[in-house]
Formats: structure tokens, C-alpha cells, sequence
């Protein structure tokens, strides 16, 4: 059984075939006044692969940090797990936003051929 690439690599090689996809047949969908290519989708990929790290502080404003050894320590933990979480959310949105601009391209409801000159 093959082992699965992580997430990052995954979106990095789609991004690659969007690239691919939009060198070899151009093209372009308006739909509701927004311009989309394979580009703007391998763009998403682009940066949900290079999301490293997303800094979430949860004891930003708390003044019981400095009275409290626990406190402190708890909303250092805190932050550390909801720095994850949000890490994977803006992936995840990221990955999404590309999977919105491919569904536009796949069943566009108007198409534009833009024909490279060579």
C-alpha cells in the first residue's frame, strides 16, 4: 500500500497540475463579474502549502497571567492548541478557496477561450 503524501505536498503537487492545466488550454470564466483561471486555483494551493505555523496568543488581554503561575501556564497550553487548530482552518480554507475557483472552470456557465499567440 502506498503511503499518502502529507497535506502540503499534496496541495503543492495539485498546485503543479493547475499550472500545467492553465499552460497547456487557457482559458478564463466570468461568472457574476469575477474572472476565474486555473491560476487563481493553483494560487490557494500555493499558499495552503506553504502554511507553517499561525500564532494564536489566548491570554492576549487575560491580567491573570501574572498573578497566577497556573493561569499562566494554562493559556500557554491554551495557545499552543489553538494555534493548531487555526493552522488547520486557514489551510482548510485555503484548500477550499481552490476547490471553489476548479468547480467554477470545471461546469463554467460562459466560457472565454483566450488564445496564446506562440
Amino acid at each position: 500500500m502506498q503511503k499518502l503524501l502529507p497535506l502540503a505536498e499534496h496541495c503543492n503537487a495539485l498546485r503543479y497540475l493547475y499550472v500545467s492545466l492553465e499552460e497547456a488550454r487557457p482559458m478564463c470564466v466570468r461568472k457574476d463579474g469575477e474572472y476565474t483561471t486555473w491560476s487563481h486555483a493553483a494560487e490557494w494551493l500555493h499558499f495552503a502549502s506553504g502554511v507553517t505555523m499561525v500564532d494564536v496568543d489566548a491570554g492576549r488581554f487575560d491580567v491573570t497571567d501574572f498573578m497566577c503561575r497556573p493561569a499562566y501556564e494554562y493559556n500557554k497550553q491554551h495557545s499552543l492548541h489553538q494555534s493548531l487548530i487555526a493552522r488547520e482552518l486557514v489551510t482548510w480554507n485555503m484548500i477550499w478557496g481552490s476547490l471553489e475557483s476548479a468547480a467554477k472552470l470545471a461546469a463554467p456557465p460562459r466560457v472565454c477561450q483566450i488564445y496564446v499567440e506562440t
